[in-house]
């Protein structure tokens, strides 16, 4: 069974330990919770992008055939690669 989890991405700086405290804050949701008990659901992750993050969600979106003045920042996305498209942090 395929394991999927949510992450995080953000652009400047990461309080520590933020995605341990946000994953144990999405654990009060009953479902979630559940979820991540049956191991269905792994631990939420972050990723600390290095720069430019709208015009690579930008880029990525027209690339695929989006118009620009169709593309708008989304709070959830279904894609599971963006970490191959943002600069992360070292």
């Amino acid at each position: 069974m395929e394991r999927w989890n949510y992450t995080l991405f953000v652009e400047g700086d990461l309080p520590q330990q933020l995605a341990v405290r946000l994953d144990a804050e999405l654990s009060n949701n009953p479902h979630y919770a559940l979820c991540r008990g049956l191991g269905q659901l792994g631990p939420l992750t972050s990723f600390r992008i290095a720069h430019d993050a709208y015009g690579t969600f930008c880029r990525v979106s027209a690339d695929e055939g989006r118009r620009v003045g169709e593309i708008k920042p989304q709070a959830l996305s279904s894609r599971s690669d963006w970490s191959r498209h943002f600069s992360a942090v070292l």
